[in-house]
């Protein structure tokens, strides 16, 4: 078999001067990118600082602007402002809900004097939020260098858990801003122990924080704690003494709460700590060779999405750079007092989800009191990171992360915009009532049958989608309703209005297995008995819920029902 004889390549004229051309030219490019950073005009720290907090500011306030849907979990909690008194806040919220008693005070407030739509009843949310990245950034002022507060202000003004809470009809950014509001009063009193007012500010801050936040008891008890080693180690009776009315004050404050409100919100909700969503976050006790693992997963978990994480150690780089940034303020001693002020309240959450009282982790909302520390410690860590690199890494590195972050605030403004709601199907719903709500008169009333009155009681019930479907819609209907909304009254009590029309408003929520379909049609034949036959529109429906309405009209304005569909 005879061999392929392959030839060298022939070489072509001018070949290799072309070689060093090119080779030259991208030496030069290369070069020129290296250098580049360094002939940019780069933005002082403090410049980039406001740029990042007016970013935060605006993304916060399209959000609220454009005035989502209220999904489930809001609307849980939204329809006690609009169905109780102020007085009937006392009881436990419907929906198996728990929340601080002044927030439900503040947003039934809200409600009645602003009425009872989306932005007025995220309009105190909106305020903690906004108010929270302000006073973040005026806090690291005064604790950290300004590379620092550019990494740390741009991390809590790019994550999402702030701003999403920050936009809904809950309590968890509240925790936030109260929990800030106690670390920067503190720190005051720390660097000034002698005034009297800023003693009394710190001292109003913690007992009526305790009634605005649940989780502000961890915040609160870590300050004391800061408060009385100060004390001790100074031996200055006079601080000695606004410590121990600092803690009878908040402690009496924090006891009459929990006693009024916390024990029978609790005692209404015994099941909350078995729900699928609640279990991982109490520590292993009874398995302890797991509470190494447990503590592990949850702190590199959702619990440290600053800017983003997830779940399953998805937040492992913001958990190593807070461990760097806690390790390096635990090896400077004139910082040990800023670290446990923003680790102190560790502990006391741990203890208490040992107890089964609050859970630890497992999700942002429930920790977001912890956002300010961990932005700032991981900030702390990524400068300590960017220091290990070299001079250039170190002055360069904060303004490219900051670049970055602004580039996510565009980006999550951006989708607010396009995308104004969390579900599709919550922004077709409304539309749907607010329809019914323009065809309505002044005098009209509306009935509502939903199959859920009263309200069942189970274990896991609101993690079922269909009462998430009642919740939303029932706030819909409130929201927009003409008049006085009932709910599934006796038909021998409904009559017509007078100079109106009674509207039968029914919502199928979809769940077959337990919609009451003999009642309803019960229901549907001793009103038209009573009342007259009506006028059906036709079925609508939406995330497997339907709406039907019935229309009973008196006689001389039986013609003039308008605006919704008749088959």
């Amino acid at each position: 078999m005879r061999r392929l004889r392959i030839s060298p390549k022939r070489q072509v004229p001018g070949a290799a001067p072309a070689r060093k051309v090119l080779r030259a030219a991208g030496r030069r490019l290369f070069v020129d990118l290296v250098s580049l950073p360094r002939t940019i005009a780069w933005p002082s720290s403090q410049q980039a600082t406001l740029v990042l907090l007016a970013l935060g500011l605006v993304w916060r306030t399209i959000r609220y602007l454009q005035a989502f849907p209220l999904w489930n979990d809001e609307a849980f909690l939204a329809v006690n402002f609009l169905t109780r008194s102020l007085a009937g806040l006392s009881k436990p919220p419907e929906f198996n809900q728990v929340a601080p008693p002044g927030f439900l005070w503040i947003e039934w407030l809200s409600a009645h004097w602003l009425g009872g739509g989306e932005r007025a009843l995220r309009l105190v949310p909106y305020l903690a939020s906004v108010g929270s990245l302000v006073l973040f950034w005026r806090f690291c002022r005064k604790v950290a260098d300004p590379s620092v507060v550019l990494v740390a202000v741009g991390l809590l003004a790019a994550s999402f858990y702030p701003v999403r809470h920050g936009n809904e009809v809950k309590p968890y950014i509240v925790d936030l801003f109260v929990a800030l509001a106690l670390m920067s009063l503190v720190w005051r009193v720390r660097s000034e122990p002698r005034a009297p007012g800023r003693w009394l500010a710190l001292i109003a801050a913690a007992v009526v924080g305790v009634w605005l936040s649940y989780p502000a008891v961890f915040p609160a008890a870590s300050v004391g704690v800061l408060l009385l080693n100060h004390a001790w180690r100074d031996r200055a009776v006079k601080l000695l003494g606004g410590t121990l009315a600092y803690g009878l004050l908040f402690g009496a404050s924090w006891a009459a709460m929990t006693v009024l409100f916390t024990l029978p919100q609790a005692t209404a909700s015994l099941w909350l700590p078995e729900l699928s969503t609640w279990r991982d976050a109490f520590p292993p006790l009874a398995r302890p060779w797991k509470l190494p693992g447990w503590l592990l997963d949850v702190h590199a978990g959702n619990m440290l999405a600053y800017p983003h994480g997830g779940h399953h150690f998805g937040s492992t780089p913001t958990f190593l750079l807070v461990v760097t940034g806690a390790w390096t303020m635990a090896r400077t001693p004139g910082r040990r007092e800023l670290l446990w002020l923003l680790l102190g309240p560790l502990p006391f959450a741990l203890i208490a989800a040992a107890l089964h009282k609050y859970p630890y982790g497992t999700s942002a909302r429930v920790m977001l009191y912890m956002a300010p520390a961990f932005c700032l410690l991981a900030a702390e860590g990524l400068i300590v990171a960017f220091g290990k690199w070299g001079r250039t890494a170190l002055e360069r590195g904060p303004i490219v992360v900051v670049g970055l972050l602004a580039v996510m605030i565009s980006v999550y403004t951006v989708r607010d915009l396009a995308m104004p709601y969390v579900r599709w199907d919550d922004l077709e719903k409304r539309r749907i009532v607010r329809e019914w709500a323009r065809a309505s008169g002044p005098r009209d009333q509306w009935v509502v049958f939903d199959g859920a009155t009263p309200l069942p009681q189970y274990h896991e019930v609101m993690l079922s989608r269909w009462i998430q479907r009642v919740a939303e819609f029932r706030y819909d209907v409130l929201s927009s309703a003409p008049g006085r909304v009932r709910w599934e009254p006796d038909p021998s009590t409904v009559n017509l209005p007078e100079g109106g029309r009674l509207w039968l408003i029914v919502h199928d929520h979809g769940c077959a297995p337990i919609y009451p379909r003999a009642r309803l049609i019960a229901y549907e034949k001793a009103l038209s008995d009573r009342l007259g036959p009506p006028r059906t529109s036709s079925p609508q429906t939406v995330d497997f819920s339907t709406f039907t309405v019935h229309v009973y009209s008196p006689s001389e304005v039986a013609g003039s029902f308008r605006g919704v569909a008749t088959p």
